[in-house]
């Protein structure tokens, strides 16, 4: 009777292990599956509207005033206008979403590195970028190039 006993725990351990086991292997493979049925969001016009806000801000004249400004050093004035141009990306943005911007001059190849707004979000997957050519400021030539990326927060 004892045997018979033992024998049936067995039978019902290698069941219930068997069980979990299933149970398990069926959880690992719906993660897997979540994973790669998850499609990161495509661009949604990101990449257009980058160059559409750098286009605007050239048009208003932003771009040129930050140029002098960053050519006099003075810090109150490269302030003022990181804050205008700032305003001015974080308006034309959706909500979600968060931007990194520079001026770099053509002529040294070097990235002014007082001109840099915000941090660059390394960890994002989708990073809308857009460059754009400034070749005048106050009627000389003087090129600079203008960066910005843009990335949708919390994708």
């Amino acid at each position: 009777m004892r045997k018979l006993l033992r024998s049936k725990k067995a039978q019902l351990f290698v069941i219930e292990a068997f069980i979990a086991v299933s149970v398990m292997l069926i959880m690992v493979i719906a993660i897997y599956e979540v994973q790669l049925a998850t499609v990161p969001p495509k661009d949604q016009g990101y990449t257009e509207l980058t160059y559409n806000i750098l286009e605007a801000l050239d048009q208003s004249g932003l771009l040129e005033e930050y140029v002098i400004a960053l050519k006099s050093g003075n810090s109150t004035n490269i302030e003022i206008v990181q804050d205008n141009i700032s305003l001015a990306v974080y308006s034309s943005l959706p909500e979600n979403s968060d931007f990194y911007f520079y001026c770099k001059n053509i002529t040294s190849n070097e990235v002014i590195t007082s001109s840099i707004i915000n941090i660059l979000d390394t960890e994002q997957v989708n990073i809308f970028t857009s460059e754009y050519l400034v070749t005048e400021v106050n009627g000389t030539f003087d090129p600079y190039s203008f960066y910005l990326a843009v990335w949708v927060v919390g994708v």
